[in-house]
C-alpha cells in the first residue's frame, strides 16, 4: 500500500522516509495573518496550504477543501507563475470570496487586477523557500507534517483525523 493509502486506513506510514524530508514546522510558529482565512463549521480541525492560483493542481484540491467541514484552511498565495493573479486576490474587496469563485467557479470578477496594497506575496514566497516547498500546493498538518501535491477528499480527512487523534493524546499527557 502508499504511504497515503496507510495513513487513509490509519496506518502508519512505512519508516522509509526520505532523508531530504524537511523537518516538521510548528505549526503556530507561521504567520497565518499572511494567509487566507476559511473557516467552515466549528473550524477546529486545522491545515495551511501553500497554492498558487495559476496551478491547476491548485484548483484540483479546492472543491475536495470545499468538501470538508469543521475545518479551518489557511492558504498562503505564491506566485510561482506570476505575482499579478495573487496580488488582485488579495487586494480584492473581499480576498476569501475572490479566492473561492477563481479557484472553484474560474469567475475573476471579485478580483482586483492592477490594484495596489499591502500585501504578503514577498513574505509568503521567502516562508515558501525556508520550508522547502518547491511546489504547489504543499499542505502542512496541524502536528507539522507536510503533503506534497494533490490529495483527495479521503486522504485529507484521514490526516486530519490522524492530526486530530495526534493532538488529544499530546493533551492528556501528563
Amino acid at each position: 500500500l502508499t504511504a497515503a493509502r496507510l495513513v487513509q486506513h490509519g496506518a502508519a506510514p512505512p519508516a522509509e522516509q526520505p532523508t531530504d524530508q524537511p523537518a516538521p514546522v510548528v505549526f503556530d510558529s507561521l504567520p497565518l495573518d499572511d494567509a487566507l482565512k476559511t473557516v467552515r463549521g466549528n473550524g477546529q480541525r486545522r491545515l495551511v496550504v501553500f497554492s498558487d492560483p495559476v496551478c491547476i493542481y491548485c484548483r484540483r484540491l479546492e472543491p475536495e477543501l470545499a468538501g470538508l467541514d469543521n475545518v479551518t484552511v489557511y492558504t498562503f498565495l505564491l506566485p510561482f507563475q506570476g505575482e499579478a493573479r495573487p496580488i488582485a486576490i488579495w487586494c480584492a474587496a473581499d480576498r476569501v470570496r475572490a479566492w473561492h469563485r477563481w479557484m472553484l467557479d474560474g469567475d475573476a470578477s471579485a478580483l482586483a487586477p492592477g490594484a495596489s496594497c499591502n500585501h504578503p506575496i514577498a513574505r509568503n514566497l521567502a516562508l515558501a523557500r525556508r520550508l522547502g516547498v518547491q511546489g504547489t500546493p504543499t499542505l502542512f498538518w496541524a502536528d507539522g507534517r507536510r503533503t506534497d501535491g494533490f490529495v483527495g477528499r479521503a486522504v485529507l480527512e484521514a490526516q486530519l483525523a490522524a492530526t486530530g487523534s495526534a493532538s488529544a493524546t499530546a493533551r492528556e499527557r501528563p
